[in-house]
């Protein structure tokens, strides 16, 4: 007895016309090699994947009836079925090959490769809402100063993370300070690349001169004015991202009075003798 075994398989191919064919060493992509295939049962397809049905048929020998009752019994193949040949359906599946192409079948579960660069279009004045708030301005000594003295400035401006929605989407935005420019409010300026720092954190004299210092040549009130220029970076999802160009945060203004020095000599203390000239 013959029992018809068949083979489905279906591979995700995409089919070539002969010019995508090598002129040689491949069979031509003809509808007769196609044809070929009819001895392989059933050819069918939309256009991107190939159904072949193989048949095979396998000589077993039925078992006396009297010994083997099957309750599931295999029709007989119609005597209208074509027979196979199973080394010509290869061969003409073989000859076919090279008219289709396979077609790599996406994984599910491999990530999906980001659909557009990290935060498109943002600009520095879009991070405006997220900026630090302004830090204030220290004088020594005491918020005052002496003409031709040196007054040294400082601020706390420290970099600054803050997380928040920007276009309806999370985003994470980071501040770092990189200039100060201050305005000491005699028609000078500067501007420095650090926050400064007191006397006795540089470990010197008051009134000597620092990096951060200024001197006015006369008495009189000044307004200090500093800006601190911040740069960005912001973190969407998918890492930090520089934004191009500085924010610049304004400190409140800070008013100096600066005196004027005059020295004596005197024979004993300002203690000693309270009404002694410059006590």
């Amino acid at each position: 007895m013959y029992r018809p075994l068949i083979f489905i398989a279906t591979m995700a191919l995409t089919a070539l016309s002969p010019t995508d064919l090598p002129s040689s060493g491949i069979a031509p992509c003809s509808r007769e090699v196609l044809q070929a295939l009819g001895t392989c049962a059933a050819l069918s397809g939309d256009g991107t994947t190939l159904d072949v049905a193989i048949q095979k048929s396998l000589d077993r020998k039925r078992p006396p009836t009297s010994t083997l009752t099957n309750t599931n019994t295999i029709p007989s193949p119609s005597s209208s079925t074509k027979p196979f040949d199973f080394a010509t359906c290869l061969s003409g599946w073989d000859n076919a090959r090279p008219c289709f192409r396979a077609t790599p079948t996406a994984d599910p579960a491999a990530p999906k490769a980001p659909t557009s660069s990290p935060a498109p279009g943002i600009t520095i004045a879009d991070l405006a809402q997220f900026a630090p708030a302004p830090t204030v301005i220290a004088a020594e000594p005491d918020g005052a100063g002496v003409a031709r003295l040196p007054v040294n400035f400082t601020t706390a401006a420290e970099t600054h993370t803050q997380t928040g929605t920007l276009l309806g989407a999370p985003i994470t935005v980071r501040f770092s300070p990189v200039a100060y420019d201050f305005d000491f409010g005699d028609a000078t300026s500067a501007t420095l690349t650090h926050s400064g720092r007191t006397w006795t954190e540089l470990g010197q004299r008051s009134l000597t001169p620092t990096p951060s210092s200024h001197s006015y040549a006369a008495s009189g009130t000044y307004t200090v004015h500093l800006g601190i220029r911040y740069a960005a970076e912001i973190d969407d999802g998918a890492g930090w991202t520089r934004v191009p160009g500085l924010l610049t945060v304004e400190s409140p203004p800070l008013d100096i009075t600066v005196y004027e020095a005059h020295t004596a000599l005197v024979a004993q203390t300002c203690t000693e003798r309270p009404s002694a000239p410059g006590c």
